[in-house]
């Protein structure tokens, strides 16, 4: 069975290029033009990644992937930031805030990108930190 990606970029000559790209591969590659949209599809097209950009019209990649992460159904769908927004804080960013698996920098590297994807169709996904106290029995 194919593993399933949502490539969730406002460009639509980024989003062809990583379809073309990854259908090569052998992946089914979904698009989305922006965060809302990529949102609406997680649950209908149960990704196994989302690759996303992190400027976008309405809501940015960021917040995307905290909204994720913060869903209890669609919390352990990888998601890899792709972005030319790429220094440490931005980085950082990506990891804390929008707790995502990995963060690829734009122009792409595209044997990098495909090792990325590789290792998070077929790993399990950082867990979000958990909330609350835990307990210590042993």
């Amino acid at each position: 069975m194919k593993k399933r990606i949502i490539v969730c970029d406002d460009e639509k000559d980024i989003r062809s290029l990583l379809k073309w790209f990854f259908q090569s591969k052998d992946y089914d590659v979904i698009e989305a033009e922006d965060g809302s949209q990529c949102l609406a599809m997680m649950k209908e097209e149960k990704p196994d990644l989302v690759l996303l950009d992190i400027m976008m019209p309405d809501l940015d990649g960021w917040e995307v992937s905290r909204r994720i992460k913060e869903d209890t159904s669609l919390q352990d769908v990888p998601v890899s930031m792709l972005s030319v927004r790429s220094s440490p804080e931005d980085i950082k960013r990506s990891m804390d805030y929008g707790r995502a698996d990995s963060h690829v920098e734009k122009p792409i590297d595209f044997y990098k990108l495909n090792q990325t994807v590789k290792e998070l169709t077929t790993k399990k996904p950082r867990k979000p930190a958990r909330l609350g106290p835990t307990s210590n029995n042993t």
